[in-house]
C-alpha cells in the first residue's frame, strides 16, 4: 500500500483573514501614494504662490500637516487595523492636501472645493480628537458634536459666504493655508456656531480627562493637550486679528505648527495604551506562578509602577 500524499492544513478562517490584511496593505500603499502626490504638488503650488505671505513657509507647514497626519494614520491603521482613528487620520491628511491643490488652481469651482476640504479636515480634527483613542463616538451627544461640526464647517460655511456673494479666497485654500488664522474663513451665524462648538468641546474633552484614572490620562494628555492649544490658539487668532492682525498672523501660525503636532501625540498616546495592556498581560501571567505573598506583593509593584 502506498502511504497518502502528505497535506498541510490551513484554518479556514487564516485564508480570509489574510485576503483582508493583503488589501488593507495594498489600500495603504494607495493611500500613501495619493498623498505624497498630493504633498507635493500642494507644497509647489503654495510656494509659488505671490499673494501668500511667506509662502515657502506657509508651503512647508502645508506639507508638514497633512503628510504628519496621512504617515500616522496609515501607521496606526496598519498596527491597529480594528481602530478606525487611523482611518480618519489618514483621510484628515488626504483631505487637507486636496484642499490645498484646489485652492491653489484658480478656477472659482477649485476654491469653492478647497474651500469645502479644508473645513472638512478641520472638521475631521474634531472628530478625532473626540473618537480618540478607541476611533468610535460612544455617547449621543459626541455623536451631535462631531455631526454638527461637519455641518457648521462643510455645509454651511459655503451657504453663508455664497449668500453674501463672497467667493472663497483663490490663494491658498480658502484663506486657512495664508499667514492668517483659521478664523480667516468664519463670518456671520455660522462663526458664532463653530464658536460655541469649540467651547463644547473644549469641555468635552475635560471632562473625559478630569475624571479619567491615571493610566487612561497617560494616554490622553498629550492628545488632549496639543489638540485644545490647536483650539485656543484658532479661537485666540479669530479674535484677536481684527484689532491686531500682526498678533492674529502669530497665532495663526501657533495653529497651525500645533495643528501639525497632533499626529505625533496621537501615536504616543497609542504606544502608551499598548505598553498598559502588556504589562496587564504580563501581570496576569505573574499572577498565575505566583506561589507567595511576596511573589504577588512583587507583581503587583510592576505592574502598577508602584513601589
Amino acid at each position: 500500500m502506498t502511504p497518502p500524499p502528505a497535506t498541510v492544513s490551513v484554518p479556514a478562517a487564516s485564508v480570509p483573514l489574510d485576503g483582508r490584511r493583503a488589501r488593507g496593505a495594498y489600500v495603504r500603499l494607495s493611500v500613501w501614494s495619493l498623498g505624497v502626490a498630493l504633498g507635493i504638488a500642494a507644497f509647489f503650488l503654495v510656494a509659488r504662490d505671490g499673494d501668500v505671505g511667506d509662502p515657502w513657509l506657509t508651503a512647508t507647514l502645508t506639507l508638514a500637516v497633512g503628510w504628519s497626519f496621512l504617515a500616522s494614520g496609515l501607521l496606526v491603521w496598519a498596527r491597529e487595523d480594528e481602530n478606525p482613528i487611523g482611518v480618519l487620520m489618514a483621510t484628515l491628511g488626504l483631505v487637507w492636501l486636496a484642499g490645498a491643490v484646489a485652492g491653489e488652481v484658480g478656477s472659482p469651482f477649485a476654491s469653492w472645493l478647497g474651500f469645502a476640504a479644508v473645513n472638512g479636515a478641520v472638521a475631521l480634527f474634531a472628530h478625532v480628537l473626540v473618537a480618540f483613542p478607541t476611533g468610535r463616538l460612544a455617547t449621543r451627544g459626541e455623536r451631535v458634536l462631531v455631526g454638527a461640526a461637519y455641518a457648521d464647517l462643510v455645509l454651511l460655511a459655503p451657504l453663508w459666504r455664497a449668500a453674501r456673494g463672497d467667493a472663497p479666497p483663490v490663494d491658498g485654500t480658502a484663506g486657512l493655508l495664508r499667514p492668517e488664522h483659521f478664523g480667516s474663513t468664519l463670518g456671520g451665524p455660522q462663526a458664532a456656531i463653530a464658536l460655541l462648538l469649540a467651547a463644547a468641546l473644549g469641555l468635552l474633552l475635560w471632562r473625559r480627562w478630569y475624571w479619567a484614572t491615571r493610566h487612561t490620562r497617560h494616554t490622553l494628555s498629550l492628545v488632549l493637550l496639543t489638540g485644545g492649544a490647536s483650539l485656543v490658539l484658532m479661537v485666540s487668532a479669530a479674535v484677536v486679528e481684527h484689532s491686531f492682525p500682526e498678533a492674529g498672523r502669530a497665532l495663526g501660525w501657533a495653529a497651525l505648527a500645533a495643528f501639525g503636532s497632533v499626529p505625533l501625540a496621537v501615536l504616543a498616546g497609542i504606544l502608551r495604551s499598548r505598553l498598559a495592556r502588556a504589562s496587564v498581560a504580563v501581570l496576569v501571567r505573574d499572577l498565575a506562578t505566583a506561589g507567595t505573598p511576596g511573589a504577588l506583593r512583587d507583581a503587583l509593584r510592576r505592574a502598577l509602577g508602584d513601589p
